[in-house]
C-alpha cells in the first residue's frame, strides 16, 4: 500500500486481511466481554464453535505419530484469568505502556487487547497458530493504528521454545493467565521468567488457584520473588468461562535460582541487576 495512506486506512486494510485469513479456517463470532476500568468493553472475535476446534485437533493428532504431544486447545474459550489481567493492566498501565511486554499462552488475546490498548510493543506466544492468528486481530483491532503486535510460535516449556524467546528479549515485562496447567509446567515457567525480564521488569501472572498455580506461587516465594497479589471476584464472566477468584500476581524482583533439584527449581540464588 503507499506510504502516502493514512494509517487508519492501512489500519483497516490490515484488520480486512487478517479477519479474511481467519474466515478461511472456521465460522467466527464476536463475543462481548466486560473489562472493569475499561471506557468499553471489549469486543473478543473467536470461533464460532470451541466444540468444533476441539474436533479438529483430535482428528489431526489421530494422524500423527504415537509420540506426538498432546495439547487440548484450551485457547479457542474466553477465560477469567485473562479477564482479570486484562483488568489489572487497565488498572495499572504504566509498567506496560510504550514497553516492550511478553505474553506467554495468549489465547484469544484478551489480555493482548489491554496490553495493545495502552500502547505496548508486544510479542505474543502461543504453541497454536490458530490462537496466535485469533490474538493478533484482536490486539491489532484494539490497539488501533499505532498497535505493534508480533506473533511468535513457540513453546515456552521445551528448551527450544525457551532458547527462542530469550533470544527475543529482554522484555520490559513478561505476562501469563492461566498457563499452568500440569506439574511439569511449573519448573520452566519459573526458569525462563527472570531470564526474560530486563533489569527493572516486572512479570505478571494471573491464576485462578490450580494446584498447579499454587505450586509455582509457593516456589517463587520461597526464591525470595517480591510480589503484590490482586484479587478479582465478579460476575459476569462470559458464560464459558465460569466464576470464580483470579489472583493476579505482580512480581517486581525476581532472583535468578541455580538447578539444584529434580524438580527443576533451584536452591542457588543469583541476582539479576
Amino acid at each position: 500500500m503507499p506510504s502516502g495512506v493514512p494509517s487508519a486506512d492501512r489500519h483497516a486494510a490490515t484488520l480486512a486481511r487478517l479477519r479474511w485469513r481467519l474466515s478461511r479456517r472456521r465460522p467466527a463470532r464476536e463475543i462481548a466481554v466486560e473489562i472493569a476500568g475499561a471506557p468499553q468493553g471489549f469486543v473478543v472475535y473467536a470461533p464460532q464453535s470451541p466444540e468444533a476446534v476441539l474436533d479438529d485437533t483430535a482428528r489431526d493428532y489421530a494422524r500423527r505419530p504415537a509420540t506426538a504431544t498432546w495439547f487440548m486447545p484450551y485457547w479457542a474459550t474466553p477465560w477469567a484469568s485473562g479477564i482479570a489481567a486484562a483488568e489489572a493492566v487497565v488498572a495499572d498501565p504504566a509498567p506496560f505502556s510504550s514497553r516492550r511486554v511478553i505474553e506467554l499462552g495468549c489465547g484469544l488475546g484478551i489480555t493482548a487487547m489491554a496490553l495493545a490498548e495502552v500502547g505496548a510493543r508486544l510479542v505474543l506466544v502461543d504453541v497454536w497458530p490458530e490462537s496466535l492468528a485469533f490474538a493478533r486481530f484482536n490486539a491489532v483491532r484494539q490497539g488501533g493504528p499505532g498497535a505493534q503486535v508480533r506473533p511468535l510460535l513457540a513453546d515456552w516449556r521445551t528448551a527450544a521454545g525457551a532458547d527462542l524467546l530469550l533470544r527475543s528479549g529482554p522484555f520490559d515485562a513478561v505476562v501469563a493467565a492461566d498457563v499452568l496447567y500440569e506439574a511439569d509446567d511449573v519448573a520452566p515457567l519459573f526458569d525462563l521468567v527472570p531470564r526474560l525480564v530486563r533489569p527493572g521488569g516486572v512479570a505478571w501472572l494471573a491464576e485462578p488457584g490450580r494446584t498447579t498455580s499454587r505450586l509455582f506461587v509457593d516456589a517463587a516465594r520461597e526464591a525470595g520473588w517480591v510480589s503484590d497479589v490482586t484479587s478479582v471476584t465478579r460476575d459476569p464472566w462470559p458464560a464459558e468461562a465460569g466464576r470464580g477468584t483470579v489472583r493476579v500476581h505482580r512480581y517486581t524482583s525476581m532472583p535468578i535460582l541455580t538447578r539444584g533439584r529434580d524438580d527443576g527449581v533451584g536452591s542457588t540464588p543469583v541476582v539479576m541487576g
